[in-house]
């Protein structure tokens, strides 16, 4: 059966082989296949060789055929450099467009696992391989991964700044982005303003950096790349906005479920016909949700789970265990932990208690005018300059959406005392002052 035929025409990689038989055992497809082309030029010094030394089998994985596995055995013949100057004695021979030298799979299948690896990466994507027939372990998608050649880094115009999680908690890292060719250009350790100044030092031809409202990215943009403008990104500053003002209203709980308890419908009279003798409904109070119910009445899941775990972590407690035998045992962080044991009950965790009647009565005046002035904010892809450029600074419009006044009055920007007490403080959210 010769590959140049039917076959051939299929399966284009195989035309250059001739397919002696087909099998298929155990689910695999096996296909048997030699070469017969001459001469075989020498891969080091090119001289062409008709002179056979030996045989052997080479077996290749191949791309599945129909969701089952292919498997090549490849009679690979092995010649004798005929030059007396090549320092080869003999060499094997390759096929165009199907092996590699020592490659135990084809350029196919090869060139489809590095596309699943670059996709998905290692524990995905071999199961996805393993659901289109392609037997092949994390770890080892991961050493092709690693193996693809990398694309020289070209001028960078516009970069992209941000940092992501190694290990959540404990590990972090730097990640620069082209937003012009919209790929990752390099990956920095750590998140400290010295390895991005030394990168940009490296690059001079940066002309405007985007970034979050972190201050080490600040002091290494404005180190590193003075003549470049920043930019703030404006996901971060919506993302700001919206941790502060979900703050806000949680340390107002109480305020807002008395406002929705007043009467907002107002009973209109009714003038009845002289038939109609009907009696009049009663009408009941409109009760707010209180949340711990989903549309169709039952508990939510988030509700139960920590009632659940408040009072198995306040049952430890009464026996005399630590906060830290109570995290091992529960299998929870231990400040989940000690949030629990330090609330006095499910209603106090996680909404902040004591919340003061600023929300109902001061907010309804001034958030309109605020949303307004946030709402037409102008965009960081439209006018770059205006947003984040050096010397301006976007956190006095959040501030003024949560509190009504300038950033530099009063001296905090919360509307309660009480507004952050007990949460830790979020670096992207501070101000740093370009």
């Amino acid at each position: 059966m010769c590959g140049s035929g039917v076959l051939g025409r299929l399966l284009p990689h195989l035309s250059g082989v001739v397919i002696e038989s087909i099998k298929r055992t155990a689910g695999v497809i096996t296909l048997r296949a030699g070469c017969q082309t001459l001469p075989v030029r020498c891969p080091q010094c090119g001289m062409p060789s008709w002179r056979v030394h030996g045989r052997y089998v080479r077996r290749l994985g191949d791309a599945p055929v129909a969701g089952s596995p292919v498997m090549i055995e490849l009679i690979v013949r092995r010649f004798k450099c005929l030059s007396d100057r090549c320092s080869a004695v003999t060499f094997a021979e390759q096929v165009e467009g199907l092996t590699r030298p020592h490659a135990r799979q084809t350029m196919l299948l090869r060139s489809m696992l590095a596309s699943i690896a670059l996709t998905l990466a290692g524990r995905p994507g071999a199961r996805l391989a393993t659901l289109l027939g392609i037997r092949i372990a994390k770890d080892a998608l991961l050493d092709l991964l690693r193996s693809v050649p990398q694309q020289p880094v070209d001028v960078v115009r516009y970069l992209g700044v941000d940092d992501f999680a190694l290990r959540k908690g404990d590990s972090y890292a730097t990640i620069l982005v082209d937003l012009e060719a919209r790929r990752p250009v390099d990956v920095l350790p750590g998140r400290d303003a010295e390895p991005l100044a030394a990168w940009l030092r490296q690059h001079p031809e940066v002309e405007v950096i985007c970034r979050d409202r972190a201050g080490a990215y600040a002091e290494g943009a404005r180190t590193g790349a003075p003549q470049a403008m920043q930019v703030a990104d404006a996901w971060h500053l919506w993302r700001n906005i919206a941790e502060a003002l979900e703050k806000t209203v949680g340390s107002h709980y109480g305020c807002v479920r008395e406002a929705f308890a007043e009467p907002l419908v107002t009973a209109e009279t009714i003038v009845q016909a002289p038939v109609a003798t009907e009696p009049e409904a009663a009408v009941v109070p409109f009760v707010p949700p209180d949340g711990t119910l989903d549309v169709m009445g039952q508990p939510r899941r988030l509700v139960t789970r920590t009632a659940e775990r408040y009072a198995a972590v306040q049952e430890l407690l009464i026996e005399g265990k630590s906060l830290a035998a109570i995290g091992r045992t529960l299998r929870l962080d231990h400040s989940t932990v000690r949030r629990f044991a330090r609330a006095a009950s499910t209603n106090s965790w996680p909404k902040p208690p004591g919340a003061c009647p600023y929300w109902t009565s001061t907010s309804r005046t001034f958030m309109p005018a605020g949303w307004t002035a946030v709402t037409t904010f102008p965009s960081s892809t439209g006018n770059c300059g205006s947003v984040g450029s050096r010397g301006a600074s976007s956190a006095s419009a959040a501030t003024f959406v949560l509190s009504g006044r300038p950033a530099n009055q009063g001296g905090s920007s919360s509307a309660c005392p009480g507004l952050n007490r007990g949460r830790p403080p979020n670096p992207d959210a501070s101000s740093d002052g370009s």
